[in-house]
């Protein structure tokens, strides 16, 4: 079957082939063949021409698009070239606007330098103007200085609270009347009227009305001694007995005339001159001192009181609380210290010194003392016993300075509140009697803490100048030592105010106005020895001339003090 096909397969492809050899025998083929060479030739003439008419429009167009390509490469260049132009020209416009910046951003730099030179130096000039103005508008109401030395003095104004009572005496308040005296003289009689002795119109009460006519005039006690004198015949001495008394001088006067001239000059500050006028006017003419004996009394007095000085000073050693403080004065064209030590129980002592400070401290009572101190917040006071307490009026004083010249804080006005709360509670008391109470304790603390804590964040935010730091440094001594302001809470036996001093300090003051300046530094310590005794009798209650008198006729007086 295999062979079938493939011999008819062979069979079919011979009589194609013949059939071909037939046609190329015939020259049909080739004619065919020749006809399609030349069609094909034909049309590859007709595709070279038109491949050589296309190489022509290209080599047009391609010449064209260079034509075009170089105009538009030229018009690009020109364009670029006028750009670069431009650019340069900006570039150059751009460094000289940053050399105009540069030299405005120069001359704003030392504009502002100036400003804020300008600004600092006003800013100093404000604070030292301020500073100036503080120390200008110093008084005894913002310092520790005394009301005396304002230099326009007015009338101090009344802190007490108001009543809304009436002033003067009030309702069921036994009026304070005139003293009787005992009559010296016969009382005289005064014959009632004669329309009064008629019973039908008048009947007597029994009542005696009296009234009392007072007169005074020194009247002067002179004692004279004598005794016959007789002369030694050997040796010629004369001789006579003694006068009872230690009486040396021919004229000597006794304690109550030394008492009354001692008082007028030293106690009610009248000088030697007009003390020496007063008593020859009162004793119309009869009694003229001398101005020599009138200054020896301080001597005297000085001399015959050591023994009270000294227990004033055994006593203010050993006291369970004391103040101290300085006073100044004049002595001799120089300034002179005064140092005054004194206790709530009547016992005061001046002391002359050179200078304030440690120095004035060394041989006080309080250089010794060990018990409570109170005073102003001098370094020197500050350390002394064994605690402190700071006189709360100073820091009263020191709060209104800082509300004055620092009005844009806070603390200040609150310290101020609290200082007076702590002050007017601790007045309220008894000293020594009335318990402190807790809650007011504690309510007053509370408020002191707050006061410090605005104190802080203020001083934080706004520091203080250099020309008014009173108000800062009152802050920083609160806040690092609250104790000392704070002790009059604790005790009750500690007063919140270092006031009775300084109260002692203006009885000296006083005598300085009137004498200006001590002519010695003897005489000085002198009227201080005085000036002590005198204070501490008027805290005992004790009468003054009578007093006075007892010390001068002690008898180590004649014997010893020759006038």
């Amino acid at each position: 079957m295999d062979n079938f096909v493939q011999r008819s397969a062979l069979e079919i492809r011979i009589k194609g082939l013949e059939q071909r050899i037939a046609s190329f025998t015939s020259g049909t083929a080739y004619q065919k063949l020749k006809d399609e060479l030349n069609s094909a030739n034909h049309a590859i003439q007709s595709l070279h021409d038109e491949i050589l008419a296309s190489e022509k429009r290209h080599r047009a167009a391609i010449k064209k698009w260079i034509e075009v390509n170089e105009d538009v490469h030229n018009e690009k260049t020109k364009a670029l070239k006028e750009k670069d132009a431009q650019i340069s020209k900006l570039k150059e416009r751009i460094v000289q606007l940053e050399e105009e910046l540069d030299a405005e951003k120069k001359l704003k730099r030392q504009a502002l330098e100036e400003k804020y030179a300008v600004q600092v130096e006003l800013q100093e000039e404000k604070d030292k103007m301020a500073g100036l103005l503080a120390k200008l508008n110093k008084n005894s109401k913002n310092s520790s200085l005394p009301s005396s030395s304002d230099p326009n003095h007015t009338k101090i104004a009344n802190t007490r609270e108001k009543t809304g009572r009436k002033p003067g005496g009030q309702p069921g308040h036994k009026g304070h009347c005139r003293e009787w005296h005992q009559p010296t003289e016969p009382v005289i009689q005064i014959p009632p009227r004669e329309e009064y002795l008629d019973p039908t119109q008048f009947k007597p009460t029994g009542r005696m009305i009296k009234k009392q006519l007072v007169s005074a005039e020194m009247v002067l006690h002179v004692q004279e001694f004598e005794t016959p004198e007789y002369r030694n015949l050997k040796t010629g001495q004369r001789v006579h007995a003694e006068f009872p008394g230690g009486l040396v001088n021919d004229v000597t006067y006794d304690g109550s005339v030394k008492a009354l001239v001692y008082m007028l000059n030293n106690c009610c500050n009248v000088s030697i001159a007009l003390t020496s006028q007063f008593i020859k006017e009162a004793s119309n003419g009869a009694l003229t001192l001398s101005d020599g004996f009138i200054n020896s009394l301080n001597r005297q007095f000085s001399k015959l009181t050591e023994e009270e000085r000294l227990e004033a000073f055994k006593s203010l050693a050993s006291a369970d609380v004391f103040h101290i403080d300085f006073t100044f004065g004049r002595c001799n064209g120089k300034t002179t210290t005064v140092a005054v030590t004194c206790d709530d129980k009547g016992h005061v002592l001046y002391q002359a010194k050179e200078a304030k400070g440690d120095k004035g401290v060394k041989g006080t009572p309080a250089e010794f003392n060990r018990g409570t101190c109170v005073s102003d917040h001098d370094p020197s006071l500050v350390k002394l016993g064994s605690q402190h307490q700071d006189c709360l009026h100073h820091g009263q004083r020191y709060s209104q300075s800082s509300i004055e010249n620092e009005p844009h804080l806070t603390w200040n006005k609150k310290m101020k509140e609290v200082i007076r709360g702590i002050s007017r509670y601790r007045n309220s008391m008894k000293l020594g009697e009335d318990e402190l109470d807790p809650d007011v304790v504690a309510r007053l603390r509370q408020a002191y803490a707050e006061a410090i804590e605005i104190g802080r964040k203020e001083y934080e935010d706004i520091p203080p100048t250099h020309y008014f730091r009173d108000g800062y440094n009152l802050w920083k001594r609160m806040s690092e030592n609250p104790e000392e302001y704070l002790l009059t809470l604790k005790d009750k036996n500690v007063p919140p105010d270092n006031d009775i001093c300084e109260r002692y300090a203006r009885k000296y003051k006083r005598k300085c106005k009137q004498v200006m300046a001590f002519r010695s530094d003897k005489v000085h310590s002198e009227f201080c020895d005085g000036l002590s005794v005198l204070e501490s009798l008027k805290n005992q209650g004790k009468n003054l001339i009578r007093s006075l008198t007892e010390i001068f006729n002690r008898p180590s007086a004649r014997a010893n003090v020759p006038d």
